[in-house]
């Protein structure tokens, strides 16, 4: 029941994508669409650091989980109500909904490019690293290699923060250097060798910075590979939602299944062993990414230069 539910949760997560995709197509010009996605994932990361900091007092103040989770709820529907009420359409850049007769029209242009599919396939193998270390690293560190809990709860914690400066400056970073795949599929590889790295040390300094650049390499694609949509030529704005919607339930699906995939590995080769071998998942992300086209600020320049 547990990992149904969790699938469940990865189609919500990436169901909600769509809409915000819509807005963004409405509001936001192509070129600022890197920006605005790096402020995005900005937020997110820091409600997940306020969230994970947070937790211990709202279970104290509100005595337990269940009125934590009510008192969320009731939080969300505040917020999904002001938004309700104070959201407009932007009336010069009208979306369809809809980018033929049939209302599957959009999922079939979507998933007619190429690019859609790499980012989707490949996506899940960081997500799954990800969701293994933060989730089970913790256990290993302090039961195995014999770290305080202090020490492994500073050295995991980075993560979060290597996200956070990720996020804020990777947009900033691909702009200057032109390229986009240059942000996105070296992190494959790297992330690997960082994983790794901090599977094999005990020694503290050392493990803060592996798990601060695996943080950061976790989320630096991220805003440059959630643009490509944007960029495809001639595709909808309700195809380019509909295909950000299927690269992030994919992805959000791959870091389900690592619970599945550490505990399978446990049963047979150890914990130790089995985050080891998760660490080889990030490949998957270099292998499909390697094969996206171009679509970078020098790209651009190149084409123009054509036309011109």
């Amino acid at each position: 029941m547990i990992i149904v539910g969790r699938i469940l949760l990865a189609v919500f997560l990436g169901a909600y994508a769509g809409p915000i995709s819509m807005v963004k197509s409405t509001w936001i010009p192509t070129d600022n669409i890197q920006s605005v996605n790096g402020l995005q994932e900005v937020s997110s990361t820091f409600g997940q650091v306020i969230g994970t900091a947070g937790v211990t007092a709202l279970l104290t103040a509100l005595s337990g989980w269940k009125n934590v989770m009510l008192f969320l709820g009731v939080v969300a529907g505040i917020v999904t109500i002001v938004w309700f009420l104070s959201y407009k359409d932007n009336p010069e850049r009208p979306v369809q909904l809809s980018s033929g007769g049939s209302v599957l029209a959009p999922l079939k242009e979507a998933l007619g490019h190429k690019e859609i599919w790499l980012l989707a396939i490949g996506w899940p193998g960081t997500t799954l690293v990800w969701i293994a270390f933060t989730t089970y690293w913790p256990t290993y560190a302090t039961e195995i290699a014999g770290m305080s809990l202090n020490a492994a709860g500073l050295a995991i914690g980075m993560i979060p923060i290597g996200s956070f400066i990720a996020c804020l400056v990777s947009p900033t970073l691909t702009k200057i250097i032109g390229y986009d795949k240059a942000m996105i599929c070296p992190w494959g590889i790297l992330l690997c060798v960082f994983y790794f790295v901090g599977m094999s040390t005990s020694n503290i300094t050392l493990l803060c910075i592996m798990f601060f650049l695996a943080g950061f390499g976790a989320f630096a694609f991220v805003p440059i590979a959630m643009s490509v949509p944007w960029k495809l030529k001639g595709i909808s704005p309700a195809a380019i939602a509909i295909g950000i919607t299927f690269i992030l339930m994919i992805a959000n699906i791959g870091g389900t299944l690592a619970s599945v995939v550490v505990n399978a590995l446990m049963d047979s080769v150890g914990l130790q062993r089995a985050l080891q071998i998760c660490c080889v998942s990030p490949l998957l992300f270099f292998i499909t990414t390697i094969f996206l086209p171009e679509l970078g600020r020098k790209h651009e320049e190149r084409e123009a230069a054509m036309k011109g």
